[in-house]
């Protein structure tokens, strides 16, 4: 997932606050590549950190906000964490949330397939199909 510049700056120091965490088990902040990581392999990790849950409500302009808009994901300790073979480090744990370096973009997020694996993602155009391009 890719969230705002300022979004994952406050995610960050929620994430890292150590009194939420046993001794040890608290996550790093890299501030040259902007991640979050655990030292130590995902498999040690998920032993000991905390479920996430993540609650999104999708809408655009012409959304009824209501509780039938909202979009939940639970993100449990599997999905919460990348391995660190992938990024080059055997023995780190990341945390797979990331900054959106876009500067321009102050309120997109992205979701990735760690979000989205168990969900169905359906396009629907029919505003173009009714009222042209100009609606879709």
């Amino acid at each position: 997932m890719y969230v705002p510049l300022s979004d994952f700056s406050l995610l960050c120091g929620n994430l890292t606050d150590r009194t939420k965490y046993p001794t040890g088990t608290f996550p790093f902040i890299d501030g040259d590549t902007y991640t979050i990581y655990w030292k130590d392999t995902c498999a040690n990790t998920r032993l000991v950190m905390p479920d996430y849950e993540l609650s999104l409500e999708l809408k655009d302009e012409n959304t009824i906000h209501n509780e039938t808009n909202i979009f939940k994901v639970t993100l449990t300790n599997e999905r919460m964490t990348i391995d660190g073979k992938y990024f080059g480090y055997d023995s780190r744990c990341y945390f797979p949330i990331f900054p959106d370096m876009d500067t321009g973009n102050k309120v997109d997020y992205y979701l990735g397939s760690h979000a989205m694996y168990e969900e169905y993602v359906v396009y629907d155009n029919t505003q173009h199909a009714v009222h042209k391009a100009t609606y879709a």
